[in-house]
């Protein structure tokens, strides 16, 4: 999980790639693109830093129609990427998709409204960056894997700016509840 550039106030986000074919993809997190992250760069202490987050319920596009657009789809967790570095110099070797990682630009649930323009929201099916993190849980919120080990219950209606601290490991925000 990532934090997407001007999410923060007050804290520019300078570890980002905007590819043309999948979103904003950022490296400020901990398990992003060919990542290579310790314990020690979760500056901001690994009970403040998401590393992973549910993304478990179908998304409505502006047609009404549901649709199933996760971090993997179609092809599952095991896809993995082809690419180089890490955003900001991430390269795509082939085929421009980066799968299996949400960058935050979106509020927890957020379900309806998407047009699937990979290009402009980084939503969509095949390799999309953005997907927001959903559930379909009466508490309205998603889990979420810390740092630490632990999990979480985040409500959806944290502010998608605290949601990106969260995400980012060393922004130098920290929270003890949230």
């Amino acid at each position: 999980m990532l934090e997407s550039p001007g999410l923060i106030t007050n804290y520019t986000e300078t570890r980002v790639n905007n590819g043309s074919s999948w979103g904003i993809a950022s490296g400020g997190g901990v398990l992003f693109s060919n990542s290579k992250i310790n314990f020690r760069d979760m500056a901001d202490g690994s009970t403040n830093t998401i590393m992973v987050g549910e993304v478990s319920s179908a998304l409505t596009d502006t047609s009404g129609n549901q649709q199933e657009w996760i971090p993997s789809q179609p092809w599952g967790w095991a896809i993995g990427q082809k690419s180089v570095n890490s955003p900001p110099n991430f390269t795509v070797v082939s085929d421009c998709r980066i799968f299996n990682m949400t960058t935050v630009r979106y509020p927890i649930n957020r379900k309806t409204g998407w047009n699937g323009d990979k290009n402009s929201t980084g939503v969509g099916n095949d390799g999309a960056a953005n997907i927001p993190l959903t559930s379909s849980h009466s508490a309205g919120g998603v889990n979420v894997l810390m740092g630490d080990g632990s999990v979480r219950f985040v409500g959806a209606n944290i502010s998608t700016n605290t949601l990106g601290c969260l995400a980012t490991r060393d922004d130098g925000q920290v929270f003890g509840e949230f």
